[in-house]
Formats: C-alpha cells, structure tokens, sequence
C-alpha cells in the first residue's frame, strides 16, 4: 500500500466516524425530546411528579450534547412546574437557569419572556421592588425585538406594581403607554383591560366620574367584541362608582348585571371542566401508548449505548490497522536499501563465480519473501473488502426491518382521514418510528 492510499484510508475512516457521531447525536436529541413529550402530557394529567421526572430525563440527555435549546425548555418546564404549586423560589431558580443560557446566546425575544416571567412571579409574592426591576428588563429585551404586544403587556405589569405601591400618577402614566399601543394594534380585549384598571385608579383617587367615563367606555369594547369577563368587570367598577356618586338606582343596575355575568362565567366554567375531564380521559387512554413509547425508549438507550461501544471497537480497529501498515510501510522502504545494497554487493563480486551464486541465492530468496509479503498486504486487502461488503449488507437488513416496523399508508387511511408522511432518511435507515 503506497504512502497516498494510506492517507486516503485515514481520511475515508475519519468521514465514516464522523458521520456515525452526527447519527448519534441526532439520537440522543430524539430521545430527549421523546422524554420531554412524554412530561408534558404528564404535566397535562396533573401528575407533576412523573412530569418532573421525565423532565429530568430529558435534560440529562440534552446536557450530554450541550444542546442548548432544550436545556432551556427543560428549565422552563420545570419552572412552571414549581410555580403551578407556588413554589416561587424554586421556579426563579430554574427560570434564572434558563435566563443565563439566553443570555449567553443573546436570545432577545425569548430573554424578554423570561424577564416578565420572574417578574410576575415576584408580584405575586408582593416583592414589588424586583418585579419592577424584572419587568424594567422585560422592556427592554420586548422593545428590541418589536414586539407590541408584549410591550403592552409589560406596561401593564409596571402599572400594577405602582398600584399596589399607592403611586397612581406613574400606573395611570403605564396604563396610558400601554392603551396607546393597544390601539395601534387594534388589540380591543387589551383596551378593554387598560380602561378597567385606569377606572380602579380614579376610584382609588376618589375622581367617580372620570372612574364612570372610563368603565363605560370599557364596557362599550368588550360588549362589542363580546368578552364577558371585561365586561364583568366594567360592570363591578360602574356599581362601585355610581354608588359612590349616589345614584343607587345605577349602581344596583350595574351590580345586578354583574352577578349576571358572573353566574353565566361560572356555568361557562363548570361547562370548561366537563370538557377538560373528557379531555383527561382520552389523554388517560393515550397514556397507555406513552408507556409503550417509553418502554421503546429503553430499547433506544440500549442501542444508544451498543453504538457508542462499536465506535470504541471502530477506533480500536482503526488504531490496529493503521500500525500493520506503518509497519509494511516502512519494511517496504528496508527491502528496497536492500536492493540497492545487493546490486551494489553484485558488482563488486562478479568476479567470485561462488559466492556470486550463493548471493544470487540469497537474493533469490529475498524475493519470494518479498512476494510472500505482497501476497499477504493482498489477502488483508481482500479481507477488508469482505468486511466492508458485511456491514452494508447490514444496514441493507436493517432498512429492511425498519419498513417492516413502520405501519402501512393503507392502515393509517382507516385511522386518519387527512394526514401526510415526511419520512426521507439521510442514508438507507432512519431514526425515526412514527406511530
């Protein structure tokens, strides 16, 4: 084997590994979103341990290839979890987790999501002074990226910590900001809220009237886009002001319509709760099928972990190989200052008929020695070759045993009336198993 073959062998074994590695990663990143599914449907069931516990899994998976995406969804998660049962220090622990990585890759939109997010959850537990100070972040990050809405959203958060710190002239200077964009945006539930919660700060400041105008004019949208919760409550402020102002026949008006509305809400939600419970109970059904997936996910850790004990074999193989032909390699190079040295050693001797003989001998020799040799490089080569055709006769069967796993297009037709397949492998066999 010359110098440039071997150097092609190397490079050639480098590519396959290196493409073996990518399959592999690819792996593990389906089975850590494979995990996380898997929590959120537990999450959807109100079974926040076995949602914790996948969440976990999958972040165990994600971290072992630095992928940092889902490690931030991971966070987020189990953020969520944590707040769902008002464990706020613990769901701004992990949202501070996910925050740092976004910032690290300066992920604008998503780092003003998580801003507000902390800053909400420190409203909630009345430390108004890093709500302000999270929600001031928020702005910042949602005014870079554009979005209106979200900036909406935050003024109204900043307004509310004002509120509950009795400094009314900067909520009503938030409530303002946040309406001007709400009109821009022609967000009407928006104006609807930003109307009700201008109306709480006049009657807090005692000004009924303007508190009046303000609650009208909020219930006016949201009876014209039929949003009964702000009209609930536009409702509840008109009694409260009207009273105030003594037009008792006003206020009992207003304050009937309000129970009103909110007896027609609370049947709204019973009726949301039947449909929830249904809803519970075909995810109770799917989770059968989540138990078979995470049954396969076993198998996929099993073979993830096959994969990684061929690539160490492969290395070996590699290591093995490239030493038996450094060492042809350079006997090579020795039989051939051999050569030189014995044709140089015939000249000096042709006039010594005997020992000419005897070294033609020895060169005779040395010659078989040297085909023995290339007859052995030869039968490596030949052997390589056989292996090489055994392994793609492999994945060969493989691509056969995964079109046998994968369901029929005519028995998902009985099951899906409208459904599409996008299953386009990068070589012969795929990763993937859809159900």
């Amino acid at each position: 084997m010359s110098h440039y073959d071997s150097v092609l062998f190397y490079r050639q074994a480098l590519v396959a590994q290196h493409k073996k590695e990518s399959e592999q990663l690819e792996n593990i990143k389906k089975v850590g979103h494979a995990y996380m599914n898997i929590g959120n449907v537990h999450y959807q069931l109100g079974r926040y341990k076995e949602a914790l516990d996948n969440y976990n899994e999958s972040l165990s998976y994600y971290n072992s290839i630095n992928y940092n995406k889902g490690i931030v969804g991971c966070y987020n998660n189990i953020g969520t979890i944590f707040e769902e049962q008002n464990d706020f220090n613990t769901a701004i622990d992990y949202y501070k987790q996910s925050l740092n990585i976004n910032l690290e890759l300066e992920n604008s939109r998503d780092l003003g999501t998580i801003y507000n997010n902390i800053g909400e959850i420190y409203l909630k537990q009345s430390d108004l002074k890093n709500a302000l100070e999270y929600f001031n972040k928020s702005l910042k990050y949602k005014g870079k990226t554009n979005d209106k809405k979200g900036v909406s959203a935050v003024y109204s958060n900043i307004a509310l910590v004002y509120f509950e710190q009795n400094e009314y002239e900067k909520a009503t200077s938030m409530l303002d900001k946040a309406l001007k964009i709400d009109f821009q945006i022609d967000d009407k539930v928006g104006v609807a809220e930003d109307l009700n919660y201008l109306a709480k700060i006049k009657l807090k400041k005692g000004n009924y009237p303007d508190a009046v105008d303000m609650a009208k004019r909020s219930l006016y949208i949201s009876n014209s886009i039929n949003t009964p919760r702000q009209s609930k409550e536009s409702h509840r402020l008109l009694s409260l002001g009207y009273e105030q102002m003594g037009d008792l026949q006003e206020a009992l008006d207003h304050h009937k319509q309000y129970k009103d509305l909110e007896d027609q809400l609370f049947n709204k939600e019973k009726h949301k709760q039947i449909q929830e419970l249904e809803k519970k109970y075909q995810t109770e059904r799917n989770l059968q099928k989540i138990t078979k997936q995470e049954a396969e996910l076993e198998e996929q850790k099993i073979l993830l972990q096959h994969q990684k004990t061929l690539k160490y074999v492969f290395f070996a193989g590699v290591v093995v190989l490239m030493v038996i032909i450094t060492l042809i390699y350079y006997s090579f190079r020795q039989k051939r200052r051999d050569n030189r040295l014995l044709r140089q050693q015939t000249e000096e001797i042709e006039a010594q008929n005997e020992e000419l003989q005897q070294q033609n001998e020895e060169i005779a020799a040395q010659r078989d020695e040297l085909e023995q040799q290339r007859d052995i490089a030869h039968t490596q080569k030949n052997a390589i070759e056989t292996k090489n055709d055994a392994i793609t006769h492999s994945i060969q069967y493989a691509k056969s045993i995964q079109a046998a796993l994968l369901p029929q297009n005519y028995y998902i037709a009985k099951l899906i009336n409208d459904y599409f397949i996008f299953f386009k492998p990068e070589t012969l066999v795929s990763g993937d198993f859809y159900w």
